[in-house]
């Protein structure tokens, strides 16, 4: 139990009497709206006698925190991953303006590739605004976005799994491991209500757009049933923030119709499916995309192992999560950023090999 010098007046959950005290193990945990819990008490013998119907809302609200937490990782790890296999030759922003019932549309228009490696630099320059580039990082990457993040989404949300004690709050007692959700599944979704669409041109012609609004998302359900879409890449449609939201929220207020529902996994299988029946070009691209989402995930098993694991991590601290969430980022960052010019490096130096065996 935590005491707090605030202005404002609370009282115990218990006995009524004014409180100061709030509940270390749930305090500022998200509530099943997306708010925040705090559960106040006089001192700590009112506590002790509400510990038995407290535990499972602390643990429910504990559960909920990791959840956003994992979901801001995924998000912003997306955004990485995204950001190291750039190959988007992006050449003007024609159009950015307010259209009736679209919201905010903008067109893009696709330049010339410059031929210095298959990864382009992201370039901030057109795009200074970080929303922005989180619109465009994230823009037609929805499918690849699922099938590249699902192996992270299963090991973070491995690491949710709770330690709770079975004794009083308060005593002592053996603590026992039990996993904190039942569910994940891959969905496809038609969306409504977006407050921005991109269309991509290459030269007049529109290659990819958002108009159509369809849509894939993560719906993770919790042991206690509660249910939540994980959406990593809604910036693309102008939703910035945190990438977790009660899923009946979520349909009621972004979502026309409901597509289709598969198991973890599936839209990676699909996507490696449709490239092997591809022209070669489309087969190149997949298998560079697998080969560096692979090293993606051992980078994330390399920095689990030399510093703490997810689980650790989910259940640290505000503060001491955040220093290890920080340093997961910077580290992906920056070895994502070496495998990328690596890669460049190598394809470049084939290529010139190649040249040099034809011309003789």
């Amino acid at each position: 139990m935590e005491s707090h010098t605030r202005l404002e007046t609370h009282t115990c959950v218990v006995c009524s009497k004014v409180a100061e005290s709030v509940c270390r193990g749930c305090k500022a945990t998200p509530d099943d709206t997306g708010g925040l819990t705090a559960v106040y008490y006089c001192d700590s013998t009112c506590q002790r006698s509400d510990w038995k119907s407290h535990k499972p809302v602390c643990r429910t609200s504990k559960d909920r925190q990791a959840l956003f937490r994992a979901g801001q990782i995924v998000q912003r790890l997306c955004y990485t991953f995204r950001r190291a296999t750039w190959s988007w030759p992006i050449a003007k922003v024609r159009n950015k303006r307010k259209e009736e019932g679209f919201g905010v549309l903008w067109e893009i228009v696709d330049g010339e590739h410059p031929n210095t490696g298959y990864f382009l630099p992201f370039t901030t320059d057109m795009f200074p605004d970080i929303k922005d580039q989180e619109a465009i990082l994230t823009h037609g990457g929805c499918e690849h976005a699922i099938a590249g993040m699902d192996y992270l989404v299963m090991d973070l949300l491995k690491g949710m799994s709770s330690v709770c004690a079975d004794a009083e709050a308060g005593s002592k007692g053996a603590d026992k491991t039990t996993d904190t959700y039942s569910d994940i599944r891959e969905v496809t979704v038609r969306l409504k209500n977006a407050p921005m669409r991109i269309i991509r041109y290459r030269g007049s012609n529109p290659i990819i757009q958002s108009l159509a609004l369809r849509h894939e998302v993560f719906r993770v359900t919790l042991t206690n049933g509660e249910a939540y879409a994980l959406d990593i890449t809604a910036a693309q449609y102008g939703w910035y923030g945190s990438a977790v939201m009660p899923w009946d929220r979520y349909l009621k207020e972004r979502v026309a119709e409901v597509k289709d529902v598969r198991e973890l996994g599936q839209t990676a299988q699909t996507l490696r499916a449709e490239a092997q029946a591809s022209a070669r070009d489309v087969q190149l691209e997949h298998q560079i995309t697998e080969k560096m989402t692979g090293c993606f995930d051992a980078l994330l098993k390399a920095w689990q192992r030399d510093n703490t694991t997810f689980k650790a991590m989910l259940r640290c601290p505000e503060v001491e999560f955040g220093e290890k969430r920080n340093s997961l980022l910077e580290f992906m960052e920056e070895r994502m950023s070496w495998l990328k010019d690596d890669f460049n490096d190598g394809m470049n130096e084939g290529a010139r090999a190649a040249k040099a065996a034809k011309s003789t």
